[in-house]
């Protein structure tokens, strides 16, 4: 017995010792809990006193700042009062003193001699006779400049106008040609230019000196055929193969009517030029001009939409030969339909109206000048005119420069 109750005390011992152990190592670590809390609580604390003792030295160092601005305030209110004070003083001795100075001047000019007021107004004068003899100086460069470019302008004029001239006579003469052949063609003469297309037409240097000294009245009936047949030729050679088939196609049902001026057209553009012979030269001859194209071309062709015709007919114009001759023509009159043929009807009593109307415009500006001096700009594009030799200048280099001018 006493032994189990030995071995009982030694296991209740041995209880005992190890629920004391966890105890105490509990208690431990509690406690060095608790320390490591302790310790972060006291850091904030110290952390919290010393920002609350900076935030204490900012409240006093900003009511020190306060208390100094409103001494600044006062100051400066102080000063600024004493300054309008000042300005108000100052401003008073000024108008004293330009009184006195106004006073001076006046009693400095009734002080004055008469001699010297003398003096005074001859050098006032010499000064503006001196800046009177500058702009004399000035303005007679400038009228020297302007004379020498009327004598230019002057020069082109008469130069366009020969140029205008020889180009009216030209489009004259060859519209007098053209006429005559267009003549014996309505006359029904087409035997006269059968020899002429089967050869190939050639102008020699000797018979263009014939034809020079001849008027274009006087020309002869062979040489007007052999100028034109030779003009054709030349034009044939110019055409492609290219631009005649872009237009070879026309559909049927696009009906070609030929469309003449009336005659009173020619009156209106007569009533047109008579109203306009108030206004400038150069705008005259532009309109007239213009009138003439409009006289010379006497028949428009006009486009119309035929819905009768059949849609699906297509006509094909022939392809011409750069060096055919005049049975390619032949060829491309057969290949048209009679129908078509009919269609062109021109009227030759509108077209002797036309011309006589032109004749008129012609000869109601003949022997007027051209007003091209406002029209006119310097320009390297056209050499028109002559070189500027007369130009007065120091400079070589401007010496070389050439003048010249095209029209606008």
């Amino acid at each position: 017995m006493n032994h189990k109750i030995e071995e009982t005390k030694v296991q209740l011992l041995a209880l005992k010792k190890e629920q004391i152990t966890t105890t105490n190592r509990l208690t431990v670590l509690q406690n060095h809990q608790l320390t490591t809390e302790l310790e972060y609580q006291s850091k904030q604390t110290e952390k919290l006193l010393f920002r609350n003792n900076k935030l204490n030295e900012q409240i006093a160092s900003l009511k020190r700042n306060i208390e100094i601005h409103k001494q600044v305030e006062q100051e400066l209110a102080k000063r600024s009062q004493n300054a309008q004070k000042q300005i108000k003083t100052l401003s008073q001795d000024i108008k004293e003193i330009e009184e006195k100075n106004e006073n001076l001047k006046k009693e400095r000019d009734q002080l004055l001699e008469p001699e010297e007021h003398e003096i005074m107004q001859q050098k006032q004068q010499e000064e503006i006779i001196e800046e009177l003899e500058k702009q004399l100086e000035t303005s007679e460069k400038k009228y020297a400049k302007v004379t020498n470019d009327l004598e230019l302008l002057r020069n082109e004029q008469f130069y366009l106008q020969s140029k205008i001239e020889n180009s009216e006579n030209k489009s004259q003469n060859f519209a007098q040609i053209l006429a005559h052949c267009l003549e014996n063609l309505r006359n029904n003469q087409p035997g006269v230019y059968d020899d002429l297309a089967q050869k190939d037409v050639e102008i020699n240097m000797d018979f263009l000196e014939k034809i020079r000294q001849k008027d274009v009245l006087e020309w002869e009936q062979d040489e007007k055929e052999t100028v034109i047949f030779y003009l054709i030729n030349k034009v044939k050679s110019l055409i492609t193969k290219k631009t005649l088939l872009e237009f070879s196609h026309i559909p049927e049902h696009l009906e070609i009517e030929i469309v003449q001026q009336n005659d009173t057209d020619a009156n209106q553009q007569n009533q047109s030029l008579n109203q306009t012979q108030n206004q400038s030269l150069f705008q005259k001859y532009n309109e007239y001009t213009q009138q003439q194209q409009d006289n010379k071309t006497n028949v428009i062709k006009q486009f119309k939409y035929n819905p009768n015709s059949n849609k699906n007919s297509n006509t094909f114009l022939p392809k011409i030969q750069s060096q055919g001759s005049r049975n390619n023509l032949e060829d491309y009159n057969n290949s048209l339909n009679n129908d078509s043929k009919n269609k062109y009807n021109i009227n030759n009593s509108s077209i002797n109206n036309n011309n006589q109307s032109v004749n008129s415009a012609l000869n109601r500006f003949k022997g007027l000048p051209i007003d091209v001096s406002t029209q006119i700009v310097k320009g390297n594009v056209r050499e028109w005119g002559k070189q500027a030799m007369t130009m007065p200048s120091n400079n070589k280099k401007a010496m070389q420069v050439q003048r010249r001018f095209k029209m606008m």
